[in-house]
């Protein structure tokens, strides 16, 4: 029998706070709890147009002469007109450029990477992003050291949600000496989102230390901590965001994840409750909440939370429903799983679920009601599925085990051939593995044991796990046992009685 495991309830609830990054095949493109960063570095009208702007703007070039290029006197000029016109009219203040750098060419003259750099500002006031990220590249291009300008370009591909291409250039700025927190904050978003959760810390941290007031610098540590499996540190930065923000719902989930790594499901509970009577729920929290009753054992409130999950009004997931309705079973909960599928049932039928779903709710309700002991609905219901479908692996399976229940044996096996035929075909590795196990099982309980083992070597082959080893070595065991007795018997068969006419005659 399987048990229901804690890893499998760490699994279950990893998507409560990483949807996007599941098993880190693909990076998301946001980063929850970060959307509602901007990048503040970018300019606007109102800084455009102050007198404080205005005078330090070319004088901001050339004083660090390793990360700032320098402007010539004729550069500084064309700069004070661009800084004058700015906020009034930028296509005045690029025409001042455009024509500087249309006489530089023709006179063959070097041009200062200040002039790309405030093209792409410029560019940017107007929103026209490509031909401003064009011109911060051209910046660099010209003036490799140019912290600012790889500061910018960094800081608008992030805005732009490309985190992967922003990485370079936010890194770069600070080996260059760029010590803002929201550079090293948005370095962290990056490194979250390509799922390098090491880099990600770092950089939050440091993010943290420059500003310490703003939450979501200490939202992105707690999701890389978590990612990290550092449990503990990240429920400790938990309770000081909770306390803060009480009627934020992502903390309290967050801080669940948090203590299912620490193996404290319980208290995971508590929150998830918290959230329910919040009203902030919802149907995968609920989920996770009944995950977390089933495995202490509390099926009726782990039923409560599963069919709160159901009417929440998210889309019905069957694959794990029907998962749900097995833990019950395995729990010995039947009159909970019975409940359940009525419910499973009657939101399908609200929802008009396709006749594919229909099937396996189908399947697995004949399933709890022969566990029940109701085998005439059993049948009755999966004689109806086979008949629709009669290539339906689960409804054979199902089929095959009531047949057994009944003693009729060649028809099960029947069945369970049918499935295991069947999976190969769609290239089904787990029903195959259900068929053949079964079958095998079924095999072991009649005490065929040299019959059995060749399908559970099958079922073994298709997945590999400890129990199913130790089980086959108890059978091949008993195989074992059965040939010597039967080679005995056949000695004993084979042996001349005692007086045989060859037996030689006793001396005198």
């Amino acid at each position: 029998m399987n048990r229901f495991r804690f890893s499998d309830l760490a699994i279950i609830t990893s998507a409560v706070v990483f949807p996007s990054i599941s098993g880190f095949a693909a990076p998301p493109q946001t980063v929850e709890g970060l959307s509602q960063v901007t990048v503040e570095a970018i300019h606007t009208n109102d800084l455009f147009k102050t007198d404080e702007f205005v005078k330090s703007f070319t004088a901001s070039y050339g004083f660090l002469p390793d990360v700032e290029p320098k402007l010539n006197e004729e550069e500084i000029k064309v700069m004070n007109l661009v800084a004058e016109s700015m906020a009034k009219d930028p296509n005045m203040a690029i025409g001042h450029i455009a024509l500087h750098l249309q006489t530089a060419a023709e006179g063959k003259k070097s041009v200062s990477a200040a002039l790309y750099y405030t093209l792409g500002q410029l560019f940017l006031q107007k929103d026209e992003r490509e031909k401003a990220i064009g011109y911060f590249k051209k910046a660099i291009e010209s003036f490799e050291s140019f912290r600012r300008a790889h500061n910018m370009l960094g800081l608008i591909l992030v805005e732009d949600g490309k985190f992967a291409e922003a990485i370079p250039y936010l890194t770069k700025a600070i080996e260059l000496g760029e010590k803002s927190a929201q550079t090293n904050g948005f370095l962290g978003v990056c490194f979250l989102s390509t799922a390098d959760f090491l880099g990600a810390e770092a950089a939050y941290r440091q993010a943290f230390m420059l500003d310490s007031k703003r939450p979501a610098w200490r939202e992105g540590l707690v999701q890389a901590l978590l990612q990290l499996s550092r449990f503990q540190e990240a429920a400790a930065m938990l309770d000081t965001l909770i306390a803060a923000n009480p009627g934020d719902a992502k903390y309290w989930k967050m801080q669940a994840n948090a203590f299912i790594g620490l193996k404290q499901p319980m208290q995971a509970a508590e929150n998830f409750e918290i959230l329910r009577h919040m009203g902030a729920s919802d149907g995968e929290t609920m989920m996770a909440l009944g995950d977390i009753y089933m495995l202490e054992g509390m099926t009726i409130q782990a039923l409560g939370s599963y069919v709160y999950a159901l009417e929440s009004g998210n889309k019905m997931d069957i694959p794990r429903l029907i998962r749900t309705t097995d833990l019950f079973l395995q729990a010995g909960a039947l009159n909970q799983a019975a409940d359940f599928v009525k419910t499973i049932k009657s939101k399908a039928n609200s929802e008009s679920a396709s006749n594919e779903d229909m099937l396996s709710i189908r399947t697995i309700e004949a399933k709890v009601a022969r566990r029940m002991g109701d085998d005439s609905l059993a049948g009755g219901i999966l004689e109806e599925i086979v008949n629709q479908d009669p290539g339906n692996m689960a409804a054979l399976i199902e089929l095959g085990q009531l047949c057994e229940k009944q003693e009729k044996i060649s028809r099960a096996v029947l069945y369970f051939e049918q499935a295991a035929s069947k999976a190969k075909i769609v290239q089904s590795a787990d029903m195959e593995r259900l068929a053949v196990l079964s079958h095998g099982q079924m095999l072991v309980r009649l005490e065929k044991f040299g019959e059995a083992m060749p399908l559970l070597t099958r079922a073994y082959e298709l997945k590999k796990t400890d129990g199913l080893d130790r089980f086959i070595q108890r059978v091949e065991q008993a195989a074992e046992r059965v040939r010597l007795r039967e080679e005995q018997q056949d000695s004993l068969f084979n042996t001349p009685p005692p007086g045989d006419s060859k037996t030689a005659e006793p001396k005198a």
